[in-house]
């Protein structure tokens, strides 16, 4: 029996122009309308009943607090703009919330500096330019937000569309393999994206990559954790991070060590027994997710000096498959979990889900390692040349993220090689900037008036 050996990438290539008969290009710039007599928080609160009521307050306080702030925590809204516009129907697996913000610099076990997606909690399948899209407009908002000149906004929109563009084009012509495991090294940009990160986050990267001590892993968790008698301890710091009754914590340690275990291979598994559970707290992390039943928890593995703490995260069905009216096919988070293995470059060996009853409903939950060697950009930082660098970085991973669908071919023949692209993502982000700026100051004024913040 012989077997087709499929379509070429030639074949495939034409596959890619020819969805540009559905969506032409200069439609991306294209923003749909919303209803003019939209309420100011629409879109924002329509789950506000499953969160914990106490937080909510905290939540708003912190989606108003910039224009940078309220699209990352508005990532439903943005969602429904995208799925009213033209698409190009080149789905892949989604980051689904590609704010500039939710990327970071970490060293893998093998001392690599790289760049990485560090938030998976909307991952789905979708349409490829929605995060190119919303990647586009976060930078230009944080440009904006900096005061920086609408030039140097739309030249920092165009850099990443054109590195998403080149990088696709590059990683469609080499072998699979190759593709499936590439990522951005950092160490070959002369380190300069480090300049981009705060002092401290330098040093946490910085400590795996010079030689390792004892106490490395100690220090690299800095402020989470505290030392009592020489024994690690979560830090409290209320209302971020919150201690559990005596028998809170028992039951939520008991049900996700053991039905979040089952969702590990036998060899994962194996490595999480070798740890030996210490506490567990309640945590407030982020923005669009405060609210949520969200938990670190700490154990500890050869002695008290070998700490390891997992992030364990409620999650709910993702607003990029609400949006697209597509029912999701794993609970939320299974989704994430097998999102963010297909995703993400370097492997968490503790990354896993469970569903559980919690807080008087079933909830569904993903676990991962905090990695104590990741560092959050520092936008500050962020003049003219950095906001570019920065932004084509990202590009670059998110363009290597979505060829692990294996679509880099198809998504190439509709890129293109010229600038409609570019100008298109471009006109987009500015146009977006515009409506998040107009949704954030109502929204301000609506909370405030509420007497959400502050409450």
């Amino acid at each position: 029996m012989r077997w087709s050996s499929g379509p070429t990438p030639t074949q495939r290539r034409r596959e890619g122009r020819a969805h540009r008969a559905q969506a032409p290009r200069r439609t991306l710039a294209q923003l749909a309308p919303r209803p003019e007599d939209e309420a100011p928080l629409a879109g924002l609160d329509d789950d506000e009943e499953e969160r914990l009521e106490r937080l909510v307050p905290l939540r708003y306080h912190r989606l108003v607090a910039s224009p940078v702030a309220f699209l990352r925590g508005s990532g439903a809204r943005m969602s429904d703009d995208l799925a009213r516009a033209a698409s190009t129907g080149i789905d892949v697996q989604l980051c689904g919330d590609a704010h500039v913000e939710n990327f970071s610099l970490i060293t893998t076990a093998t001392g690599r500096t790289i760049l990485e997606i560090a938030d998976f909690d909307e991952t789905a399948r979708g349409p490829f330019e929605w995060d190119v899209k919303r990647l586009a407009a976060s930078l230009v908002v944080a440009a904006d937000h900096l005061g920086h000149s609408v030039t140097v906004q739309d030249r920092a929109a165009r850099a990443a569309a054109h590195e998403y563009q080149r990088v696709i084009a590059q990683l469609s012509r080499r072998p699979r393999m190759e593709a499936w495991h590439a990522a951005l090294d950092a160490d070959p940009l002369d380190r300069r994206l480090l300049t981009l990160f705060s002092e401290s986050a330098q040093r946490r990267v910085d400590q795996v990559i010079g030689p390792v001590t004892r106490h490395t892993s100690e220090r690299a968790y800095g402020s989470l954790l505290t030392y009592r008698r020489g024994e690690p301890r979560i830090r409290l710091r209320s209302p971020y991070v919150m201690a559990l009754s005596d028998d809170e914590a028992r039951v939520t340690l008991a049900r996700v060590l053991s039905r979040y275990a089952a969702s590990l291979s036998d060899d994962r598994r194996a490595l999480l027994t070798q740890f030996t559970p210490v506490e567990v707290a309640r945590e407030v992390v982020g923005i669009g997710s405060v609210g949520r039943e969200d938990y670190v928890v700490l154990l500890v593995g050869r002695d008290a000096g070998d700490p390891l703490v997992l992030r364990v995260r409620e999650v709910v069905a993702s607003h990029v498959g609400r949006a697209r009216g597509v029912e999701e096919r794993h609970r939320a988070g299974e989704r994430v979990v097998a999102g963010q293995r297909l995703l993400e470059s370097t492997s968490d060996e503790f990354l896993g889900w469970y569903d559980a009853p919690a807080g008087g409903r079933d909830r569904s939950f993903y676990v991962r390692r905090l990695d104590p060697h990741r560092a959050a950009v520092d936008l500050a930082r962020l003049d003219r040349r950095r906001l570019e660098a920065y932004g084509r970085a990202c590009a670059g991973v998110l363009a290597r993220a979505h060829v692990r669908s294996g679509s880099s071919d198809v998504i190439a023949g509709y890129l293109g090689e010229g600038e409609r692209f570019a100008t298109a993502i471009a006109d987009f982000a500015q146009a977006y900037r515009v409506r998040n700026e107009v949704a954030w100051r109502r929204s301000r004024r609506a909370v405030r008036k509420g007497g959400l913040v502050g409450r």
